[in-house]
């Protein structure tokens, strides 16, 4: 029969082989947690350089876009000032064309005041 002292002994054993696979298994999950932690500190970094890019890129495209305003300003000031100076060419065909015209009337009655 087993003494009371054997059955101690048998749970003594008992909880030092559990709290040995605890102690283990505490290990394990230390070491999950540590592995974790240093990949969710690279992802850090990442994101960070990543928002880095992004600030750059958003930037490049604002100076990009400024840049894109200024030469259509630019595009949009010449065509006002070649439709400007179409017009002006416009007016001044138009009245050289009435001064030859008049010129041309003005003759024809003189020519024909004279044979008569």
């Amino acid at each position: 029969m087993e003494t009371p002292c054997n059955e101690h002994e048998t749970q003594i054993q008992a909880n030092t082989r559990d709290i040995t696979e605890l102690q283990s298994e505490i290990k394990f999950k230390e070491k999950r947690i540590d592995d974790i932690y240093n990949k969710i500190e690279k992802m850090d970094e990442k994101i960070d350089k990543l928002n880095e890019n992004m600030n750059r890129i958003i930037q490049s495209s604002i100076q990009s876009d400024n840049d894109i305003e200024k030469r259509l300003v630019a595009m949009e000031t010449k065509i006002k000032e070649n439709e400007k100076a179409v017009q002006d060419n416009r007016n001044r065909f138009t009245v050289i064309l009435s001064v030859i015209t008049i010129f041309f009337t003005a003759l024809t009655f003189i020519f024909n005041f004279l044979l008569k």
